[in-house]
């Protein structure tokens, strides 16, 4: 499973809310250019034309390579794309702005299922100032683990259960014992504090 963690953005500060995309093709042409926008950054890496197949994110013709993997995986990143925001709306209660799907080249060849999340609109000042926020960083990181949870329990039909933050505002968690596997061995998760995975 490949999970993209990114901050949205747009020109109009208005937009706010989580969404999450998947592989895809979609017929929106507002999609199509907020993937053309968010696949500039790979000119900023090394070897971008080798890493990606000399595909140009500015090309709006390159983006019929894609198609060749608009279905692989489908049907389990869109079984995580859900888990995702069913977790955001019980956790963090942003405004659900759907799945969508799109041509991202981080999601291009990931061979397994993958999702791209964008977590809120840094353009946008509620959002970004939940963001920035402790209790919204540990709200968005917590969501995220949650429904990863729930995909590993559906995909290999096991029964993990999430470590509870309960409601307390503190960010340490407590190792703890979360599950035995099918031949009884212990599993225990050291978390550190979210604040330490995602920075301020």
């Amino acid at each position: 499973l490949f999970i993209s963690v990114h901050c949205n953005a747009n020109a109009k500060t208005s937009q706010n809310g989580t969404e999450v995309y998947v592989m895809g093709l979609n017929k929106s042409e507002a999609n199509l250019q907020v993937a053309m926008k968010e696949n500039n950054s790979v000119l900023l890496e090394d070897n971008h034309s080798e890493n990606y197949d000399g595909i140009d994110p500015n090309s709006s013709e390159a983006y019929i390579a894609f198609s060749l993997y608009t279905n692989m995986h489908l049907d389990l990143s869109l079984q995580m794309a859900q888990n995702t925001l069913n977790s955001f709306n019980t956790h963090v209660g942003r405004n659900d702005r759907g799945i969508k799907q799109a041509p991202f080249f981080v999601l291009y060849k990931t061979t397994m299922p993958s999702i791209l999340i964008e977590t809120a609109f840094i353009s946008n000042y509620d959002d970004e100032t939940y963001l920035m926020s402790t209790a919204g960083q540990n709200a968005m990181a917590y969501s995220i683990y949650k429904a990863f949870v729930e995909y590993r329990n559906e995909i290999d039909h096991t029964n993990y259960l999430p470590i509870d933050m309960g409601k307390s505002s503190e960010t340490q968690i407590p190792e703890t014992n979360v599950n035995t596997n099918s031949e009884g061995i212990d599993f225990k998760i050291q978390f550190a504090s979210f604040k330490e995975i995602i920075p301020s």
